[in-house]
């Protein structure tokens, strides 16, 4: 299973008070809200270990066909692992001054077999992955199953590839597993 997560660091500066009285409590684990406090840059370690739990939540959501519950403290982040009802889930982070962008596999050393597309319309990503898997870009679509998570369909039969959307302020980028 995918996930993947993007967090604009210069929107999430605007939407959260990450200083505020309780906000890391309610979001992180007490180990997590220490790695925070000794990060040379905590703001964006805060959002470092926000995106790995969100990217590996969507990787869990999809394996196991869940509603939509998203509950940040049940999730363990132990640098590049994410653990979520005992099933782990290993992250990579890229961390620029502008964004963090984390991809969630099930399996280590996978990142081979997954094709990314950053920044580009959604249009550009499926003319990508039509090509990748040898079919027409006009055939294939993306729609969200019951729990709100999207699929590939081609020709109106759904495919097995597992992908993940992201997007946040001024970046997007889409996943496949394949």
């Amino acid at each position: 299973m995918i996930g993947n997560d993007i967090v604009d660091l210069q929107l999430a500066a605007k939407q959260s008070n990450i200083y505020r009285n309780g906000w890391l409590s309610k979001l992180f684990t007490a180990e997590e809200c220490q790695t925070i406090e000794k990060a040379k840059l905590p703001e964006t370690m805060v959002w470092i270990l926000w995106s790995q739990k969100e990217a590996a939540y969507k990787a869990h959501q999809r394996k196991f066909n869940l509603t939509p519950r998203f509950n940040p403290r049940s999730f363990s982040v132990n640098q590049n692992t994410v653990i979520i009802d005992h099933q782990v889930y290993y992250t990579t982070t890229r961390s620029t001054s502008t964004y963090v962008y984390t991809l969630a596999l099930e399996e280590d050393n996978k990142q081979n077999k997954v094709t990314t597309a950053f920044n580009v319309t959604k249009d550009h990503f499926i003319a990508c992955l039509a090509k990748q898997i040898g079919e027409s870009p006009n055939t294939l679509e993306m729609v969200k199953n019951s729990y709100g998570v999207p699929e590939l369909w081609a020709n109106s039969n759904k495919l097995t590839i597992p992908f993940s959307i992201t997007h946040h302020g001024n970046y997007q980028a889409f996943v496949a597993y394949c």
